[in-house]
């Protein structure tokens, strides 16, 4: 809006704009409506949404506006006056002007009489004296002079009643009172109004209704209508919130204060409410303005926007931090607003705990006490030499150097080993968040080889490095060397060896002429283990695995199927005793059956899980300087991938072999001579190097026991399964020959 106001005072004109907005009335130098006789500052004139309203100052005496003494602020409306001690406010508003006429009260039109006597004034300065006959000359003129302005009214008479315009006013709703001011004056003649052409104002008024005060021109010979609506007064509208005070309260979007409000004005007719506060739920409602001036109260409950929350942790005094704000440390309690909150508990020494939470507005949330967890330790580990296989509580965790995380206020035993030297031990308990580093020579072991070579003249290399005559004894690190045996018009031979620390070995080697070839072979039928077990080896081979569907004794899971296992391998020719397997653990015993003891020193070992038995293999293989062929892994043993040459245990297809094929023409049924061989069979597939699922809850068993005495079991081709240690489940050592 651009909207220009005029303040007219003794012949001057001050204009103003609505950015000069509110106005100040009184006898201060700086007011807008400078007023004689006045208080410094008695009222001001402002602007809501359009509107222009009249506010007394807190220190006016009297205000009257519109002839009626005021203490609060009321609307302007055109033709509405104010009297503010001695001086009078007119205001008269047209579209976008506005105009503010002041002048004083007392103010009154000066009458100058005519420069000329009177023409009843006689020449002289003397009066005629008084006699009847002037009284009667006196009475003649007065009636002549009556009946000249009887005549006159007569003509003005006609002549209005000739020029004058009807003037129709519809005003909406009915008003109290109804007047049209202007000059020449407007009669009213039953409904309707007579008036000349010209200029007029209609004023109405009406209990509840803004005042009317508009302009209307009587013009031309058409009829002269004008249709007027009352406009109702604001309402008093009062906003109360409960609990609390302090909500912002909107008016179709305008921010009009916080509560409590008392007498806001506000527009007769629909508005949409909206109440906020921070830490509740936004309130919105369409409400019906009565108007009128009258008295409306509307109550909003508010409704809390958060919830209550409870937490605790083990141990007590974490921080509860949701941002960047702490709200307290635990146990504690504390209210947190609705939606999907994320928080961090914090305590020193100990990891921070991420909790997500969907908070309910108005709900109480008691989650599970948080059990705190120490922070971790950090173990750094080098040796000399590097490379040293790393164990934590026997579990494998990599090689030197090695950075880990380690649990804290536990205590954890590590190893370091590396072939050719001794096995590191040690046990720690740290802090949290101690970081412990340490550098460990290890302590190299020696073995003695005695090695024999034809012919006498052989050199032997030792690790790339020539050594000598071949002939002779060795000091070696126990760990694994090769050894090249060379000689003039010979074929030069490579083995590998790994001496022990707790007896000598015996090697013998007969170079072969050049132009000799190599066979598969040429391996050694029959190899010893570092503890004396007698290993065979077996050649690669295709066979058909299974039992045939007439067999007697036949179950479901012996489905035949073609076999091929293409890597040479070496197979215990006896399970592992009770002897042998105290070596590694000297804690283990067997058990008894029927008060018969299963302990013997030259008895298998039973009573020992799959698990176990790996373990077995992996410190067999590093007693021989061997890789290890599994690796723990959340408890498990698990083949360590591709698959090294340390020793293990059978796959079920090498024991199938050894059992029922190696040796033979056919597959036997029976650990005896059977009489009925199955038949070739003439399947498609075939599985090459099968090594079994490589997960799953049991582990096959292969080959009767002292406890099986059924034609079922004692086949050589019947499977049975178990995931728990037997006393009648013993087990064999097999690796891969190269």
């Amino acid at each position: 809006m651009s909207r220009l106001i005029e303040i007219h005072h003794k012949g001057s004109k001050s204009q103003f704009g609505d950015s000069d907005l509110p106005l100040t009335i009184g006898s201060s130098p700086g007011a807008h409506i400078l007023l004689p006789e006045a208080e410094a500052v008695e009222g001001y004139i402002g602007d809501s949404k359009g509107y222009l309203f009249l506010q007394p100052a807190e220190i006016s005496a009297t205000i009257f506006h519109n002839n009626q003494h005021i203490e609060t602020s009321t609307w302007i409306k055109s033709g509405d006056t104010t009297r503010v001690g001695s001086s009078l406010l007119y205001y008269k508003i047209s579209g976008d002007l506005v105009e503010i006429h002041v002048a004083g009260v007392e103010d009154k039109e000066v009458l100058i009489p005519p420069d000329t006597p009177h023409p009843d004034t006689g020449q002289g300065s003397e009066t005629l004296p008084r006699t009847s006959k002037d009284i009667n000359t006196g009475r003649r003129k007065k009636m002549s002079l009556l009946a000249i302005g009887f005549f006159l009214f007569l003509v003005l008479a006609t002549s209005f009643v000739l020029t004058a315009r009807s003037l129709d006013v519809g005003i909406s709703p009915e008003p109290d009172t109804l007047s049209i001011s202007g000059f020449p004056p407007v009669f009213k003649f039953g409904t309707h109004f007579l008036g000349l052409k010209g200029e007029y104002i209609v004023k109405a008024s009406k209990a509840g209704y803004q005042q009317l005060a508009a302009p209307v021109t009587i013009s031309g010979n058409e009829a002269n209508s004008f249709v007027f609506s009352l406009e109702k007064l604001p309402g008093r509208i009062d906003f109360i919130t409960t609990p609390t005070d302090g909500a912002q309260v909107y008016v179709d979007g305008e921010d009009i204060g916080a509560t409590p409000l008392h007498d806001i004005q506000v527009t007769a007719g629909e508005h949409r409410i909206r109440i906020e506060r921070e830490r509740y739920l936004e309130q919105e409602q369409v409400v019906e303005i009565e108007g009128l001036g009258r008295k409306q109260k509307f109550e909003y409950v508010l409704a809390p926007a958060w919830a209550e929350i409870t937490l605790a942790t083990e141990p007590a005094g974490a921080s509860v931090m949701i941002g960047d704000r702490e709200y307290g440390q635990t146990p504690v309690t504390f209210e947190l607003l609705a939606g999907i909150q994320e928080i961090v508990l914090q305590k020193k020494d100990y990891l921070s705990h991420v909790m997500k939470l969907d908070v309910e507005a108005g709900a109480s949330l008691s989650p599970d006490t948080v059990v705190m967890q120490f922070a971790p330790a950090m173990l750094e580990l080098t040796s000399k030499p590097s490379g040293a296989t790393v164990t934590v509580d026997s579990v494998y965790k990599g090689n030197t150097p090695l950075a880990l995380e380690i649990r804290a206020e536990k205590e954890h035993a590590f190893a370091l080993s590396l072939p050719g030297y001794k096995e590191f031990r040690k046990k720690i308990v740290l802090g949290p968040g101690q970081t412990m580093k340490q550098t460990i020579s290890l302590e190299p072991e020696f073995g003695i080889i005695f090695l024999t070579a034809e012919p006498p003249e052989s050199e032997l290399y030792v690790d790339g490095k020539l050594h000598g005559k071949a002939a002779g004894r060795l000091q070696l690190t126990v760990r694994e060397h090769a050894l090249e045996v060379r000689a003039k018009g010979y074929t030069s031979e490579i083995l590998t060896v790994t001496p022990q620390e707790s007896y000598s070995q015996q090697i013998d080697i007969r170079l072969k002429p050049v132009g000799y070839v190599k066979k598969p072979a040429d391996l050694d039928d029959k190899k010893h283990t570092g503890s004396g077990q007698k290993l065979v080896l077996l050649q690669p081979v295709s066979f058909q695995m299974g039992s045939s569907r007439g067999e007697q004794g036949r179950r479901s899971n012996e489905y035949q199927h073609h076999v091929k296992i293409s890597r040479a391998f070496y197979l215990g020719s006896k399970e592992v005793t009770n002897a042998e397997f105290l070596l590694f653990k000297s804690s283990h015993f067997s058990g008894k059956v029927n008060r018969h003891t299963l302990g013997n020193d030259t008895q298998p070992v039973v009573n020992v899980s799959w698990e176990d038995a790996a373990r077995y293999m992996n410190w067999l293989s590093k007693q021989d300087g061997l890789d290890p062929f599994y690796w723990e892994e959340n408890g498990k043993m698990v083949p360590i991938k591709p698959f090294t040459t340390g020793y293990r245990l059978p796959f079920e297809a090498e024991w199938v072999y050894a059992a029922r094929l190696a040796g033979r023409q056919d597959m036997a049924r029976y650990g005896w001579q059977g009489t009925f061989p199955p038949h070739a069979s003439s399947a498609a597939k075939v599985e090459t190097d099968p090594t079994g699922p490589e997960s799953g809850t049991h582990h096959v068993v292969r080959g009767a026991s002292w406890g099986d005495g059924s034609i079922t079991e004692l086949r050589l081709s019947y499977r049975g399964y178990s995931r728990e240690k037997r006393d009648d489940i013993g087990f064999r050592i097999a690796r891969y020959a190269r």
